[in-house]
């Protein structure tokens, strides 16, 4: 065993695999899988994923008896698909909330560059979309009456970060998102004057 863990290392440390001939080999592979569409399910029983393909970063309101769902999208147009379901497994999209080249124009973009991690909400018979797009302006909000569009151009935000949401009291709403303290720096023991809210 030391012998083998030697030459192992060795091997390594040359570039070169040490056990080239002990490496499993195949003659042949075959994948054979079905779509979930084409899976049956029973009686009180639902196909996981419940939306199958390109759908991350799910963010989903209430408002009465429907529910509404807002996925990333990323550097692809249209952007932010929104879908709409009475029960939280069957759902139908119905727009998207990036629909206008004027809303947000992602020529050029890679795809960890534009629009994710979108938070969808509702207040007051307004719908909102807050969300970041990282080489356009950064953190934004977008409103509609209708969440099947459409959808305001964005209002910009005055800080930065990412992944932000809202959170309604009353009549005031308040943003969460990912961001960088205030204070780089590592300290050891928090000086006296540090501000408490930090």
């Amino acid at each position: 065993m030391k012998i083998q863990k030697f030459a192992l290392l060795a091997g390594l440390a040359l570039g070169t695999p040490s056990f080239a001939s002990d490496a499993p080999r195949f003659s042949s592979f075959s994948y054979d899988g079905h779509t979930q569409e084409k899976v049956s399910v029973g009686p009180n029983q639902y196909r996981n994923p419940i939306l199958s393909g390109y759908y991350p970063d799910p963010s989903v309101t209430r408002v009465g008896d429907d529910y509404y769902l807002v996925l990333s999208s990323f550097a692809h147009y249209p952007g932010l698909p929104i879908f709409k379901s009475k029960d939280l497994v069957n759902w139908t999209q119905i727009g998207n909330a990036i629909d206008r080249p004027e809303q947000l124009d992602f020529t050029g973009m890679r795809t960890s560059q534009a629009v994710f991690a979108p938070d969808i909400s509702y207040h007051d018979g307004v719908f909102y979309i807050v969300n970041t797009c990282v080489e356009c302006k950064g953190n934004f909000v977008i409103t509609a009456k209708d969440p099947a569009g459409p959808w305001s151009n964005p209002t910009w935000l005055p800080f930065e970060g990412i992944d932000p949401s809202i959170y309604w009291e009353g009549d005031k709403a308040y943003i969460v998102n990912n961001r960088a303290p205030r204070r780089a720096t590592a300290l050891r023991r928090p000086p006296r004057d540090l501000d408490p809210g930090i």
